[in-house]
């Protein structure tokens, strides 16, 4: 089994991976987000500019208004105070020699605010978990590699 490459950003040194994202209960095929690498969000979280752009969502998709309150979570992080829906999902990354892995869990969509229209989307700790993340910024390296308890 290979590692799944991610890339450090050529503006800023912050490491990212890419992953397909599927989201059945809104009609969302697989569809291929790069994601911030981000060990202090305990959850994987996609932001308004992917999911307007990458996942073809509108604008009332995001609004906490038309959520079901059971699907509704807040955050505090970095960019501020956010609301969510919360919505099962699958995961799927490719590894270097072509093979994927999938994991099911739950996504956070971030609410649409002019203020916050520019977050990167995040992987989180959720998904974090099931790897072994190497990051090398001198050699620009960055891995989500096999657990060593595996």
């Amino acid at each position: 089994m290979t590692d799944i490459k991610g890339f450090f950003q050529p503006f800023a040194p912050h490491p990212y991976v890419s992953v397909a994202v599927k989201v059945d209960l809104l009609g969302i095929d697989w569809t291929v987000v790069d994601v911030l690498i981000d060990t202090g969000a305990d959850v994987t979280a996609i932001h308004a500019a992917d999911a307007l752009t990458r996942l073809g969502l509108s604008k009332a998709h995001l609004s906490p208004d038309g959520w079901p309150p059971l699907e509704r979570d807040s955050y505090l992080g970095i960019g501020g105070d956010i609301q969510y829906r919360r919505v099962p999902a699958a995961y799927r990354f490719r590894r270097a020699d072509g093979s994927s892995q999938e994991i099911r869990g739950d996504l956070r969509l971030g609410e649409y605010r002019e203020d916050f229209e520019d977050l990167p989307s995040l992987l989180g700790l959720d998904l974090l978990k099931h790897f072994c993340l190497t990051l090398d910024g001198p050699a620009g390296v960055v891995t989500l590699g096999a657990s060593r308890s595996s």
